[in-house]
């Protein structure tokens, strides 16, 4: 009874729960920038005068602290990935 367990949770439940941290954690991520930088957009052309130009530019330098704050995150979640991926197969393997 254990064994097709055993074998559901390596080779299928371990990689797909992988995936889909690295996935979440990228989309996030690239969310946020589109949030920044729409507000960015809209505030430059929708509000006149000097409060567009200030929240816009607030949103702008955001945005660009979201994309080294991104670059950050993606060097962390592959080496995460790699650590657990090879934990995982070492896991599997039988000495």
């Amino acid at each position: 009874f254990m064994t097709p367990i055993e074998l559901l949770s390596t080779f299928v439940i371990r990689p797909l729960t992988l995936t889909i941290r690295l996935l979440a954690n990228m989309v996030s991520g690239h969310l946020l920038l589109v949030l920044c930088f729409l507000g960015t957009h809209y505030l430059y052309l929708s509000m006149s005068g000097g409060m567009g130009i200030a929240l816009g530019s607030l949103t702008l330098t955001a945005g660009v602290v979201f994309t080294l704050f991104e670059a950050f995150v993606a060097a962390l979640q592959a080496y995460i990935f790699a650590l657990l991926a090879a934990a995982y197969i070492s896991l599997s393997i039988e000495h």
